[in-house]
């Protein structure tokens, strides 16, 4: 669509941290999120030439089922947190 206007653009998508940091326990995830962003990487390059730029935004830790399922990865989790406060 973006291309079609001629007009450039911006696409802006979400990936994790966990895509370009190591996560224990969890390679099926790493592995998928590291995949979203090298297919990210490509189409920023690709759609440079119609002028649209694309961002990825990599949100860290957040208190979801799955982080709360795993014993400790909550509190491992928040050592690499500034403000020691997970959203």
């Amino acid at each position: 669509m973006l291309i079609a206007q001629d007009n450039g653009g911006s696409l802006i998508a979400t990936g994790s941290s966990a895509g370009i940091g190591p996560v224990g326990g969890l390679i099926p995830y790493v592995a998928s999120k590291g995949g979203v962003h090298n297919m990210l990487r490509r189409l920023a390059v690709e759609l440079a030439l119609h002028k649209i730029k694309v961002n990825t935004i990599l949100p860290d830790m957040a208190e979801t089922s799955l982080a709360t399922s795993r014993k400790g990865h909550m509190e491992a989790g928040l050592k690499s947190v500034p403000m020691n406060e997970i959203v």
